[in-house]
C-alpha cells in the first residue's frame, strides 16, 4: 500500500489532469450563455438593486429561478460590480473545475482506495473529456455548480468522523438550497448513512447528518412559502406539465441524436452494479443515478448538453470503474486496465482534436466538430457576446421612462439588458417568471391590459416574416388599433431574431445601424424607425 504521502500526491496529480483536460475541453465554449440563465441574472439584478428575489420589482413574487444559491451569488458579484455575462460563465468553469476534483475524491472512496491511484481518477477524466460537460459549464446556469456540491458531498459523507460529520451535514443540507433535487440527493445520503450506522443511534454524531438537513430545508421551505407563497419553484408547475410519455417524446428529440451516450451510461452502470462487489455507497450511487435521471425525464431538457443528465452521467461512470478496479486490486487483469487507459486517452484526444479545444468561437459560427451534437445545441440557444439583443435592450433601457413595459415570448437576455427599471411580461404559455394556477397556461390578455411600451415578437431567420409563433400573431390582433413605431430586426442568437416595436407615443431614437439586419418584419399599423449615420 502506498504512503499517505504518496498516495495524496498521485491524486492531487490525477486530478490536475483531469482539471486540465476539462478546461481543454471546455475553452470553445467560452463566451456561449444560454439564453434562460438571463432569468436567474435579472432575478439577482433585482435582488442587488434592493427589490428583492423578484423578476419584476413591485410586483408579486414569483420563484421562476431554480437555482436560489446561483441566484444569490450573481446578486453578490454585481453588488461588487463585476459584468454578469463573464461571471456566469467563469464561475460555471470554476465550479467545474471543483466538481471534476469531487469525482476524483468520490471515485478512490467509492472503490475502496485502490492501489492504482488511476484506477480512481477514471471516472474524473471520463466527465472532463465529455462534450456534455464542457458545454454545461459556461451556459451560465448552475449545472456544475449542483455537479460539485452534489459530489463533495457524497464524499464528505464517506469521509467525515466525528465532529467532522456536522460539518458534512451542513454541505448535505445545503443541496437544497442549489437545486430543488437537492433534497432528494441529501435524504439518500442522510437514509444510507442512518442504515449503516443502525447500531449506533445512541451517538449524536449519528444524527449530524439528518440534523442540519431538517433545519436547512425546514428554514427554505418557511422562508420560500413566507416569500412567494409556495412550497415549490414555479418552475415545477410551468416544467412538469406534460404526461410522462409527453415528457419522454419532447425529451426524445433533444436526448435522441445521441442516445449512444445515455445508453452507454446506463451499460456501465449495470456492469457496475452487477460486476462488482456489495457496499452500501455502491447502492446509493445506484439509487442517485436512478433518482436524478427520474427528476430530469419530468422537465423539459432542451438545454445545451442535457444538463440535467450529466450528474447521472457521471455517477454511472464512477459505477463503472469499479470491477476495473477490483480486477487491479487483485493483481489480475492488469492488461485490462492498460488497455482501459490507453483507449481512453485516444478517445479523449478523439474528442479534444474534433472540438477544436484551442479555437476561439466566432460570432459567425463554429468551427467543424462531428462528434459534438450538443456544441451545436450550445450555439442554437446561446448568447455571444457581442451580441445584438444586449445592445438594443441597454439602448432601450437609456431611452425608455421608469416603469415601462415590454411584452416578450423570452424571460433571458433582452428582458435582463432592458434593466430593473423596465417591467416585463413574458408572454409564454408556460412561463417561468408567471404563476400557472391549477397547472394552466399563462393569461396573456389579462398582461396587455394596456399596451405595452415595447413588443418584441420572435423570428426564426434573419430573412423570415414575422411571427415564428402563432401566439405572437395573436398578441398583435389584440394590441389593435395601438400603432407602433418598427425599430428593425436583430439577432438573439444562431436560430433566432427578434423584431422590436415601440408605442409611437414613446420618444424613442433609432437602434445602432450596425446591430439592425432588415426591416422586413414591419406589419400593419407601423412605421419604420430609420437609423442614420
Amino acid at each position: 500500500m502506498s504512503t499517505l504521502p504518496t498516495r495524496t500526491l498521485a491524486l492531487a496529480g490525477a486530478a490536475l489532469a483531469a482539471v486540465g483536460v476539462f478546461l481543454v475541453r471546455a475553452w470553445p465554449t467560452w463566451g456561449t450563455v444560454v439564453d434562460d440563465a438571463y432569468i436567474s441574472a435579472r432575478y439577482a439584478e433585482n435582488l442587488a438593486a434592493g427589490y428583492g428575489l423578484v423578476y419584476n420589482g413591485g410586483e408579486a413574487p414569483v420563484e421562476g429561478y431554480t437555482n436560489l444559491a446561483w441566484t444569490v451569488l450573481l446578486a453578490g458579484v454585481r453588488l461588487v460590480g463585476l459584468p454578469m455575462h463573464e461571471s456566469m460563465e467563469a464561475l460555471g468553469l470554476v465550479f467545474g473545475a471543483l466538481g471534476i476534483v469531487g469525482m476524483v475524491l468520490l471515485g478512490d472512496a467509492l472503490m475502496d482506495r485502490p492501489r492504482r491511484v488511476w484506477v480512481a481518477a477514471l471516472p474524473a477524466l471520463f466527465v472532463a473529456a465529455t462534450p456534455h460537460y464542457a458545454v454545461v459549464a459556461t451556459n451560465g446556469l448552475e449545472t456544475t455548480q449542483f455537479f460539485a456540491a452534489v459530489v463533495w458531498a457524497i464524499w464528505a459523507s464517506w469521509a467525515a468522523r466525528g465532529a467532522w460529520r456536522w460539518a458534512a451535514g451542513l454541505l448535505i443540507g445545503a443541496l437544497a438550497l442549489v437545486r430543488p433535487e437537492g433534497i432528494l440527493v441529501a435524504g439518500g445520503i442522510v437514509l444510507i448513512d442512518l442504515i449503516e450506522r443502525r447500531r449506533e443511534l445512541s451517538s449524536a454524531h449519528t444524527w449530524a447528518y439528518l440534523v442540519p438537513v431538517v433545519a436547512l430545508f425546514g428554514g427554505l421551505e418557511a422562508w420560500r412559502f413566507g416569500t412567494y407563497g409556495a412550497l415549490m419553484p414555479n418552475t415545477g408547475p410551468a416544467k412538469a406539465n406534460l404526461t410522462w410519455w409527453g415528457a419522454i417524446k419532447t425529451n426524445g428529440r433533444y436526448v435522441g441524436p445521441d442516445a449512444e451516450v445515455w445508453i452507454g451510461a446506463v451499460v456501465m452502470a449495470l456492469i457496475g452494479v452487477f460486476a462488482s462487489k456489495w457496499s452500501w455507497r455502491k447502492l446509493l450511487v445506484a439509487c442517485l443515478v436512478g433518482g436524478l435521471a427520474l427528476v430530469a425525464s419530468r422537465v423539459y431538457l432542451w438545454m445545451p448538453g442535457g444538463r440535467l443528465l450529466v450528474l447521472p452521467l457521471a455517477l454511472c461512470a464512477a459505477l463503472g470503474a469499479m470491477p476495473l478496479a477490483a480486477r487491479v486490486e487483485r493483481g489480475s487483469w492488469r492488461f485490462v486496465g492498460q488497455i482501459t487507459v490507453g483507449v481512453l486517452a485516444a478517445v479523449c484526444g478523439l474528442w479534444m482534436v474534433t472540438g477544436d479545444p484551442t479555437g476561439q468561437l466566432k460570432r459567425t459560427g463554429w468551427k467543424a466538430d462531428p462528434t459534438g451534437w450538443q456544441r451545436g445545441r450550445d450555439r442554437h440557444h446561446s448568447v455571444v457576446k457581442p451580441n445584438a439583443t444586449m445592445i438594443a435592450g441597454e439602448h432601450l433601457r437609456q431611452h425608455l421612462p421608469e416603469g415601462a413595459r415590454l411584452a416578450t415570448r423570452d424571460a433571458g437576455v433582452l428582458a435582463w439588458s432592458v434593466g430593473t427599471g423596465v417591467r416585463v411580461d413574458e408572454l409564454h404559455p408556460r412561463a417561468l417568471t408567471l404563476p400557472h394556477p391549477d397547472g394552466a397556461d399563462v393569461d396573456w390578455k389579462a398582461l396587455l391590459d394596456e399596451p405595452p411600451e415595447v413588443v418584441a415578437f420572435t423570428v426564426a431567420s434573419a430573412e423570415k416574416r414575422p411571427f415564428y409563433y402563432g401566439l405572437e400573431r395573436s398578441i398583435w390582433k389584440h394590441l389593435a388599433p395601438t400603432r407602433y413605431v418598427y425599430l428593425g430586426r436583430i439577432e438573439q442568437h444562431y436560430r433566432r431574431h427578434y423584431d422590436i416595436y415601440v408605442r409611437e407615443d414613446v420618444d424613442m431614437p433609432p437602434l445602432p445601424p450596425d446591430i439592425v439586419l432588415n426591416t422586413v418584419g414591419q406589419l400593419p399599423r407601423t412605421t419604420i424607425s430609420v437609423a442614420t449615420e
